[in-house]
């Protein structure tokens, strides 16, 4: 599928698409210079089995004022709303955020007859620019949206996460939270609702990941409880027990992209992120209320140039193993597949008390020694305990050569992985059963054999 769109008076400086789970459509938003933003309803046909789209445009955000060339829109993003006595499953909320520092808001319908000129509303305006924008739902009332700017500060807002037959209505005025998060420069943000207080329903653990012009990235912790006692959905949002930890140096250069993706297998999150050292970085996000620790995991260099954004799809392929898909965009675009599982297996390895190693004499094929089924028929015949008595000599020469050739043999490098883990303190909590230590000394490693 590929459609030519309607281009944009000046560059085209950010994207992004809101889809209802329910729906065949997905709204598009493409923003750029002069303050230009441009809205389309992309709908999937399937026909004979195979996927197609068509693209619907729906119209331009209408300017109160002439823009120069200069004003731009830095950052975009949507997320769907729910409705009350509209179509539940065309209402979308989109912000944009400006290089004059105002943070737009638009209530958009993927309805081809509504107005062409859809009117913006502004949240703040005068300050400085906006460099990065994210949503994320808290609950069916309330939406967070965060804003990071060039002075490295992060604005936390609360819109309503539903529309009524007006529209947008009772916009709040000002940010419930705002936080240096970064010494210049916040490029990048991100959040994701770790846990919700199984005591109270109203009370949510957020965690906030922003990346920056100074090389580090920040993860902010809060609990976001719900105010019941008063009916103002901008203003009965209490955020509170609020902390930051930076990490410097988490990249070896500017950080342009970051996405946290939830972990439903294990506590906590992954957190992807890229910059223009051109390296996709991974690292786990620890759930524990107050506890603001990354913990590094893996990295991937990139071949792509002047990297700029970075996002990260969740799937699961043939064996039905959950995999994720990064994608780094810049001058040319990149996909970095892992698998959940790895991490997961890791850090049961690093908890365990006991580890039960079974294994079977195919273990020592990548040595180089042939498995039962590969042997020659003498070494069957062999295998036979009568021919102990029968054949007493020939019998205990073969079994010598047999003891020699594996005692000679190197093992491959999955023997050495276990002596690292049973016999090198590689897990700290392992413990050997009856209390044996799991220490080796040099003699006892050197006992080390492939399995016959």
């Amino acid at each position: 599928f590929l459609q030519e769109l309607a281009p944009h008076e000046t560059g085209v400086r950010a994207v992004c698409s809101s889809h209802h789970e329910a729906s065949t459509s997905t709204l598009l938003v493409t923003c750029g210079g002069k303050l230009s933003m441009a809205f389309y309803r992309m709908d999937e046909l399937i026909e004979n089995g195979e996927s197609d789209f068509h693209v619907h445009y729906l119209g331009t955000n209408k300017l109160l004022v002439k823009p120069s060339i200069d004003h731009r829109i830095n950052a975009v993003s949507a997320i769907p709303l729910y409705s009350d006595g509209v179509d539940s499953n065309d209402s979308h909320l989109v912000l944009s955020g400006d290089s004059n520092g105002s943070l737009h808001v638009f209530f958009v319908q993927e309805n081809a007859n509504q107005s062409r000129k859809i009117i913006g509303h502004l949240l703040c305006t005068d300050s400085r620019p906006i460099l990065c924008i994210a949503t994320v739902r808290l609950s069916e009332d309330h939406i967070l949206v965060l804003a990071g700017d060039t002075g490295g500060q992060v604005q936390v807002w609360c819109l309503s996460g539903r529309v009524t037959d007006e529209g947008l209505s009772n916009l709040p005025s000002q940010p419930i939270h705002i936080y240096q998060a970064h010494q210049n420069g916040t490029n990048c943000v991100d959040a994701i609702i770790l846990s919700q207080d199984t005591s109270n329903s109203q009370k949510f653990n957020v965690r906030i990941c922003s990346g920056g012009d100074d090389q580090a990235l920040t993860v902010c912790s809060a609990q976001v409880e719900i105010d019941m006692s008063t009916d103002d959905k901008h203003q009965n949002l209490l955020f509170q027990e609020v902390h930051f930890k930076v990490f410097e140096g988490a990249s070896s250069s500017a950080l342009k992209g970051i996405k946290a993706m939830q972990d439903k297998n294990t506590r906590g999150a992954r957190l992807y992120c890229v910059g223009y050292d051109q390296r996709i970085s991974l690292w786990h996000l620890n759930e524990i209320a107050c506890d603001e620790s990354l913990h590094f995991i893996s990295s991937s260099v990139s071949d792509v140039d002047d990297i700029s954004a970075l996002d990260c799809i969740s799937c699961e392929d043939e064996n039905g193993c959950t995999r994720e898909i990064a994608i780094a965009a810049g001058e040319g675009m990149e996909m970095v597949s892992f698998t959940t599982s790895i991490p997961r297996a890791a850090r049961a390895l690093n908890t365990c008390d006991y580890l039960l190693i079974t294994v079977g004499a195919g273990f020592s094929a990548d040595s180089g020694l042939a498995t039962y089924e590969h042997m020659p028929a003498e070494y069957q015949n062999m295998c036979d305990p009568t021919t102990l008595v029968r054949e007493t000599r020939r019998f205990q020469e073969y079994w010598l050569n047999f003891a020699h050739t594996y005692a000679s043999t190197d093992p491959h490098h999955g023997y050495s992985i276990l002596e690292k883990w049973c016999g090198g303190s590689k897990l700290k909590k392992l413990q050997s059963e009856l209390g044996i230590s799991t220490q080796q000394s040099e003699d006892e490693k050197s006992l080390m054999t492939p399995l016959s």
